[in-house]
């Protein structure tokens, strides 16, 4: 039966688990060991037919594992981005007077431990699988800091939110996934890239920076203050800084097409350059996020 949502929030310093109870919780090591499988499936089938659809381009390759964990990802986030919006709802309602809790009822997730772990198994295991992969198949493609370090890094901060038990302030950024989904299709399937470029730019803004910015306030809400909130908006800046070069490069291309000069963004150089626009996962080029997305340059879904 449905209850009336009620956030978590911490009213104590948030006590650690050790590292490998936080590791061996079945509802974490399940997910993580089924999709485990299911990648390494997933791509060997593909790579068996990859040469007949794709050549032998191994950076489209390298973004196939990308694509499947930011759909699945976005999907599995959408219940708790269901408990952000109530509480957001709750929150503006209470602003305004409302008496208690606002009428939107349902029953919480972030409660339920085994939805909780789930995504992080899910992400941990993309993360492993990424580098792994990356680094027997397209090794190339593989690049040190937005590989190697930036996929060891994202490993560390979810780990230690699972062991002071507040996964769950991770699982609503799953939705910043969904941008990484588009990246992925447009470097996947290139007839694709040049519908992509606008509605990669609308889920963009949408979800790696409003909604970003809201789960800012809801984890800095939820642990009192404690330092996990910097875990969540560290990437804030950067996913601003993508969007500005998102932009810029927009303009210059509509520029080129139209015939115009192009753009110099201040610096005297109307150059078509990359720009990174999203800094996750590894392999091909890679939230905000969300693979071995190395350096993506925003050109991977706007240009043929």
């Amino acid at each position: 039966m449905s209850t009336t949502y009620k956030p978590f929030i911490a009213t104590a310093p948030l006590v650690p688990m050790t590292l490998s109870s936080t590791l061996l919780q079945p509802e974490f090591t399940t997910p993580f060991a089924l999709y485990t499988v299911v990648q390494l499936a997933v791509f060997a089938a593909a790579s068996a037919g990859w040469p007949t659809v794709f050549g032998r381009n191994t950076r489209q390759q390298g973004w196939l594992l990308t694509l499947m964990v930011s759909a699945l990802v976005t999907v599995l986030s959408l219940p708790f981005v269901g408990d952000v919006v109530t509480e957001v709802v709750d929150a503006v309602w209470s602003a305004v007077g409302g008496a208690g809790y606002s009428p939107l009822e349902r029953t919480t997730v972030a409660a339920d431990g085994q939805a909780s772990l789930r995504i992080p198994g899910v992400f941990l295991s993309f993360l492993l699988m990424d580098v792994v992969v990356g680094s027997l198949v397209y090794p190339r493609h593989v690049q040190l800091l937005t590989g190697y370090v930036h996929h060891a890094v994202y490993a560390g901060l979810i780990i230690d939110l699972m062991r002071h038990r507040i996964a769950f302030v991770l699982c609503p950024m799953g939705l910043m996934e969904l941008p990484t989904f588009l990246l992925a299709l447009g470097n996947v399937v290139a007839p694709l890239r040049a519908q992509l470029h606008l509605p990669f730019g609308v889920c963009f803004v949408v979800t790696r920076l409003v909604f970003h910015a809201v789960l800012v306030w809801r984890v800095v809400r939820a642990t009192a203050g404690q330092r996990f909130w910097i875990y969540v908006a560290c990437t804030l800046p950067l996913h601003v800084w993508w969007f500005r070069g998102w932009l810029v490069q927009r303009s210059r291309m509509s520029a080129r097409r139209s015939g115009s000069p192009s753009p110099t963004d201040g610096r005297g150089d109307s150059k078509e350059e990359e720009v990174v626009v999203d800094g996750e996962p590894s392999s091909a080029a890679a939230p905000g996020d969300s693979g071995v997305r190395h350096r993506a340059p925003a050109t991977d879904v706007d240009v043929d």
